[in-house]
């Protein structure tokens, strides 16, 4: 039998990309963010911003100016600088979530440099811009740190940083692929700078990631992990960076990854360099740690043959490193110290224990393991971001704000329905009740000399409204007032009916006059009003009326009941019929039946208590935008098409209210069906009582009286008040009817005189040369005899009826007030006098112009270059068509 020997001691393995992780910082310049958004938040909110938010869009300016002084990255600064960029990146996120189109409507423009080209510049008008850039940096800040971490040997630090740092890189790339992808998109993707492009994102995490990876397996290292599961992590490492590398070596990303050359500097590609190198070494590593699981298993030979495959990874990987620098030189003596291993277990293996050793192509494949994930930023910083959105609660997007209206207008309908359902579902119960003459048939059942203290109150209250003789002296004076009201509104309706009718005799008398030449006149508005008015305050009164008579009809059915209530409490209690025989009240159902309306009538305090409980929580819409606003923001924006989510639960509290009262409601209705069953029972007990008849019809005669007395005094009161009012507003009408009578019959009689006017007249001698006066005749054409004009103007009045001579010789006519038109410099108001065409200067003239008045349809000449002219028979102002 051969000896085994034990496995190999395992030995640390330092990382090998510490320089490889640490990224530059994106360069920005300064955008003023904070007034633009206080300017937002004053334009959307139609308010002075608060003073929280002014402080929190103050802070967000300092912040961004103090992150943007950092020009590179160090051991001390390194931390404070990831914590308070993610911290600002949530802050910025917050808003965003508040902003349609992340913020686009700030109109802030935000410039960033490439973090490899610093003269390449990008500049968009977003805040999701702003926050992808800043979560580059906030990567590169983890990953500097993560570094420093790996130098001292804090695996575990390395290992949360560096997931971190992935999934910052991952957020920037999930915020960037729908914002360039699409028909429609919103950035130009060929617009981004190349750090910030899909495919350098996703090298970038998973190079993160294979460092986390490999600073785990050195975690495992240092707790004593078996080979077999160390062998599985770096594997899984090795297939992180071979992913990195793959992206970055392509065509598009390798030359912009390798720094460029220039005539005294050589193209520098150590960055590609190290990449093939880390991947060789995780896959050297790999395999080592497969060799010590298999010298574990006593599979000597499969050691062997994994070492030598490791060696040879090792020696790719020192091949693979930039010339002259320090990891290089780690590799070559990693590959040595390998190789000198690898030489020993071929030594043990054929002189102790002498397996076969298979071919590097017939080994197992070593199987991955993964153990890192992408840390997203909002798992961090949540705080923050909590605080620093609640100081702009009033803004939301559209889609949110529509949502938190939604919710808003269902709670208090939801509310309002309840409302009125207690209250229809209390009137129905108290309807039944009635029926049964409950509660009144079990008061008749009190004490033979004590009337119930319900009425009692009710007798007091009624007392307390004066008696009979106050009922009689407001009736009384309602009366009166409603005699003057009616005959206030019928004089006033006289007054206006009578203008009315005197507009419709006028118009029927006089064939040209036109109703919109009658409405035309001053007093037709306020004689409008006056009759809209007059007519709502007779409707008024005609209710009034109605519900007077009513009441005088309550009054004189329940004067005997009411009159009875004058006498004192002790004498009513006296009259009280007096039981004989076994008392109502020692009946089982009697108490029976004032347990269930107790019970119906705690209930019913119960159903209010509730709906007032829902009034109380439910929100005011300033406290809905604040708090579901909120919270729908954290769900994406509006609600969950299954109907959870915040705006549900918030809706919970007021589903539960309704289904409480449901519960209170078929309580109701059992206790209403167990007051119908021992109402029954009551009723052949009452009927066995020789004189509860008598008693229960005293009771209520009592109980009817004070409440009729009780109504009918406030009825009659408010009436009282009503007809003042009402009296007053009739009187107003009627002073304002006459007045506007009197108006109205001096302008109709101008009117009038206006139409009754003699038409203008022509003479020879007020004939003008028309170079003189360049006026054609208002009546006829250039040239036309006096005959002949006068003939034209009874041709244009035959529709008048005759009611106006023709004009005869020499009388005077009417002179047509004009204002010339542009661009002539005449007087605004120049006064053209029509010249007639007899002359034969005037033959010589243009064919004047005519228009017809628009408001007694005359028609007549005007004079050329004339804008306005007066009419010649009513004085209406016209405008001359050009």
């Amino acid at each position: 039998a051969t000896a085994r020997a034990p496995p190999p001691r395992t030995r640390d393995f330092p990382p090998l990309m510490s320089a490889s992780i640490i990224l530059p910082l994106k360069g920005t310049k300064p955008a003023e963010l904070s007034n633009a958004l206080l300017s937002y938040y004053a334009d959307v909110t139609k308010s002075r911003p608060p003073e929280a938010a002014a402080a929190a869009a103050r802070t967000l300016d300092q912040v961004r100016e103090r992150l943007s002084s950092i020009k590179a990255l160090s051991d001390t600064t390194a931390d404070a600088a990831a914590t308070e960029l993610l911290a600002y990146e949530r802050q910025l996120a917050a808003l965003a979530r508040r902003l349609d189109n992340a913020g686009a409507a700030l109109n802030v423009r935000f410039i960033w440099r490439d973090a490899f080209r610093p003269k390449q510049k990008v500049e968009k008008g977003d805040l999701d811009w702003e926050r992808v850039c800043t979560l580059f940096n906030a990567a590169a800040a983890l990953g500097y740190a993560a570094s420093r971490a790996f130098r001292r040997g804090a695996q575990a630090d390395a290992f949360k940083q560096l997931q971190r740092a992935a999934g910052c890189f991952a957020a920037a790339h999930d915020m960037v692929r729908p914002a360039i992808w699409g028909l429609d998109p919103r950035w130009e993707p060929a617009s981004l700078s190349p750090d910030l492009g899909l495919e350098m994102l996703s090298a970038l995490r998973d190079l993160m990631l294979a460092q986390a990876q490999h600073a785990f397996h050195q975690k495992a290292v240092d707790e004593g992990t078996s080979p077999s599961v160390r062998a599985k992590l770096a594997e899984q490492a090795a297939l992180l960076f071979g992913a990195a590398l793959r992206t970055l070596d392509s065509q598009e990303l390798r030359d912009y990854v390798t720094e460029e050359g220039s005539l005294f500097k050589p193209a520098d590609d150590s960055w590609l360099r190290r990449l093939r190198a880390a991947e060789a070494r995780a896959r050297a590593i790999a395999q080592e740690e497969a060799a010590a699981a298999a010298a574990a298993d006593s599979s000597y030979g499969a050691q062997v043959a994994r070492l030598r495959l490791a060696s040879e990874l090792m020696r790719r990987a020192a091949a693979a490193a930039p010339d002259g620098s320090p990891e290089r030189r780690s590799l070559e003596d990693e590959s040595s110290s390998l190789s000198q291993r690898t030489r020993q277990a071929e030594q043990d293996n054929a002189t102790i224990y002498q397996d076969p050793v298979p071919s590097a192509g017939a080994l197992p494949r070593l199987e991955p393991k993964l153990f890192v994930k992408p840390i997203r930023p909002e798992d961090g910083v949540s705080s923050a971001q909590a605080a620093y959105a609640d100081a702009f609660p009033a803004l939301l997007p559209a889609a949110t704000a529509a949502a938190v209206t939604q919710f808003h207008g269902e709670v208090h309908a939801k509310l309002h329905d309840l409302s009125t359902r207690t209250t229809s579902d209390a009137e129905k119960a108290q309807k039944a009740l009635a029926e049964l003459e409950l509660p009144q048939a079990l008061e008749a059942c009190e004490a033979d000399k004590r009337l119930p203290a319900r009425l009692v109150r009710a007798i007091a209250k009624a007392q307390a409204t004066g008696g009979v003789g106050v009922l009689e002296e407001l009736l009384s004076a309602c009366t009166a007032l409603e005699k003057e009201a009616v005959g206030a509104a019928t004089m006033a309706n006289e007054v206006l009916k009578a203008e009315e009718e005197k507009d419709a005799a006028l118009l029927s008398d006089e064939p040209r006059l036109t109703r919109p030449l009658l409405h035309a006149l001053k007093t037709t508005q306020p004689l409008v009003i006056t009759r809209s008015q007059l007519d709502t305050n007779r409707e008024r009164l005609e209710t009034a009326l109605e519900v007077t008579a009513k009441l005088r009809s309550r009054h004189e059915s329940s004067l005997r009941e009411m009159g009875g209530l004058d006498a004192p409490l002790e004498e009513l209690e006296a009259r009280l019929p007096h039981l004989d025989g076994t008392p109502l009240e020692a009946e089982p159902c009697v108490e029976a039946l004032r347990a269930l309306l107790d019970q119906l009538e705690q209930l019913k305090a119960e159903a209010a208590a509730k709906v007032e409980a829902g009034r109380i929580r439910a929100p005011s819409r300033a406290e809905a935008l604040a708090e579901l606003g909120a919270a729908l923001l954290c769900e994406g924006g509006s609600p969950p098409a299954d109907g959870s989510g915040a705006a549900a639960a918030a809706m919970a509290p007021f589903d539960e209210v309704v289904s409480e009262y449901d519960a209170l409601q078929r309580r109701r209705e059992a206790l209403l069906a167990a007051v119908a069953e021992q109402h029954a029972l009551f009723v052949v007990a009452r009927h066995a009582e020789e004189n509860y008849a008598e008693r229960q019809e005293y009771l209520g005669s009592l109980s009817h009286g004070a409440d009729e007395m009780c109504a009918i005094h406030e009825g009659l009161t408010e009436g009282h008040r009503f007809y003042k009012v009402v009296l007053t507003e009739l009187r107003k009408a009627s002073e304002k009817g006459a007045e506007i009578a009197d108006l109205r019959e001096a302008e109709r009689a101008s009117l009038l005189r206006r139409m009754n006017e003699p038409p203008p007249t022509f003479t020879q001698a007020t004939a003008q040369p028309a170079a003189a006066h360049a006026a054609p005749s208002s009546y006829a054409g250039g040239g036309a005899s006096l005959a002949e004009a006068r003939a034209a103007w009874q041709a244009s009045h035959a529709g008048a009826g005759g009611a106006s001579p023709p004009p005869t010789v020499p009388a005077a006519r009417p002179t047509a007030t004009a204002v010339p038109a542009r661009p002539t410099p005449v007087p605004a108001r120049a006064v053209a006098t029509p010249v007639p065409a007899y002359s034969s200067a005037a033959a010589a003239a243009p064919a004047p112009k005519t228009i017809m008045c628009y408001g007694c349809r005359n028609k007549f000449g005007v004079p050329p270059n004339t804008a306005i002219v007066a009419c010649p028979f009513c004085k209406t102002h016209n405008r001359v068509p050009p």
